[in-house]
């Protein structure tokens, strides 16, 4: 098939959409709260190989492997899966523009610095990656939820750290209560009353009223942003922070899992060949991850020993089983297909995408999936609030896209011969 620079267009612009939106189904999926990042994965995978197969036979391709798509595989499989962890513990936006950011700059070093695929003017080229790789940090920085304003945290200060204002409303509410039950009350009775009865029940008022359930939900939302998720070797990570370093690692591998596709094109491989062997790889991959984390928790699960310090005995293999992740095919079978679906279709897009326009040009496209993501991200899930950093990601945004077709210029100047 002949088409050219216009076909690979095109497939970046479909690879952006789809890509841009497949996390939608997994941001969806957050009711879901045991859901292990390789079961999402799993399902990504399944849909990825069950395509690619329909994909080559309605093309009546023959059917042939490479092993570097074994090595697309591992790459994908492994960055997805991480991917997961950053939206779910990050946020969509932040999340996809953070990977985006990162695979931008490796698309840059591997497509124009490694594999000197054309451009018109390598340092004009350079500075169009670093305008892009600017507007995709701002998008990604301003798509971070909002801090809860201060004046917001007063209602909601520990019981032994009660602001002077809180104070004061609890207090008038209090007075309010003893006018209305004095009257049905010996003094007596009020004294006891005041202390067993009133304070629990104005306590409930107060817990259970529309303004405080609300401060209470946005100072839980402050607070879950501060205490701290995990360590790792010796630092302290908030969620968020975690997040943003499962997106970074996801920009790692995910971003170099089609670079193998180059060097299989020496064995015929490109495009629409290379489909079936990254499917297939995809799945193998994902096999391969699942057995290796089944024997991990069969050798944990056999170390393991009692409050005595005594071995709890071997555990037979079987029962390991028990202890696997859950797939919650009933809950989640529909946003994991329609996940994988989005997913397949923006890296086939990619891979034409790469095809036609090269790593550094045609995959630094499709990162325009943040501007997608975004916009889901900031108008459907309100992920960002403070009007301010929405017109600084929409300023970030337009960087980004005069980033693009400052790069589509540099390539179609250099494919065309023009001056």
């Amino acid at each position: 098939m002949v088409c050219g620079d216009p076909c690979g267009w095109t497939a970046a612009v479909i690879a952006a959409v789809s890509y841009g939106s497949y996390g939608v189904p997994i941001k969806a999926a957050m009711d879901v709260h045991d859901v292990h990042p390789l079961v999402f994965q799993s399902y990504k995978t399944l849909v990825l190989f069950v395509l690619s197969w329909w994909f080559v036979l309605r093309g009546e391709e023959e059917a042939k492997w490479t092993p570097y798509g074994i090595l697309s595989g591992f790459l994908w499989v492994a960055g997805g899966s991480c991917g997961i962890l950053a939206i779910r513990r990050a946020g969509m936006a932040a999340a996809v523009g953070t990977w985006a950011s990162v695979m931008v700059l490796m698309n840059f070093v591997w497509g124009i610095l490694v594999f000197r695929e054309p451009v018109r003017s390598l340092p004009r080229t350079c500075l169009a990656f670093g305008t892009l790789s600017c507007g995709l940090v701002g998008m990604s920085k301003y798509s971070a939820s909002a801090a809860v304003p201060k004046e917001g945290l007063a209602s909601k200060a520990p019981n032994n750290q009660r602001t002077s204002t809180d104070e004061e409303e609890r207090e008038t509410l209090v007075q309010t209560r003893c006018s209305m039950d004095k009257e049905s009350l010996t003094s007596r009775q009020w004294r006891v009353d005041e202390k067993d009865v009133v304070a629990p029940m104005l306590e409930l008022s107060t817990k259970h009223s529309p303004l405080v359930d609300e401060q209470d939900e946005k100072i839980q939302e402050e607070d879950e942003r501060k205490i701290i998720h995990s360590v790792l070797v010796g630092i302290p990570l908030t969620q968020r922070e975690s997040g943003i370093l499962f997106a970074v690692l996801n920009g790692l591998l995910a971003g170099s899992s089609l670079i193998p596709m180059h060097f299989a094109k020496a064995q015929g491989f490109l495009g629409r060949s290379y489909i079936l062997s990254f499917g297939s790889g995809s799945m193998v991959a994902n096999l391969i991850i699942w057995l290796g984390y089944f024997f991990y928790m069969y050798i944990n699960n056999n170390n393991s020993k009692n409050n005595n310090g005594r071995s709890e005995g071997r555990t037979p293999m079987w029962m390991t089983c028990d202890l696997m992740p859950s797939f919650h095919w009933k809950a989640l079978w529909f946003r994991g297909f329609m996940a994988g679906l989005l997913l397949t279709v923006g890296m086939f897009g990619a891979i034409f995408a790469i095809t036609f326009l090269g790593q550094g040009v045609g995959n630094s496209l499709v990162q325009s999936k943040i501007l997608i993501s975004g916009l889901w991200g900031i108008l459907y899930f309100k992920e960002v609030k403070d009007p301010t950093a929405i017109g600084k990601w929409f300023a970030s945004a337009t960087v980004c896209v005069a980033s693009i077709l400052w790069l589509s210029y540099e390539r179609t100047m250099a494919t065309s011969g023009g001056d």
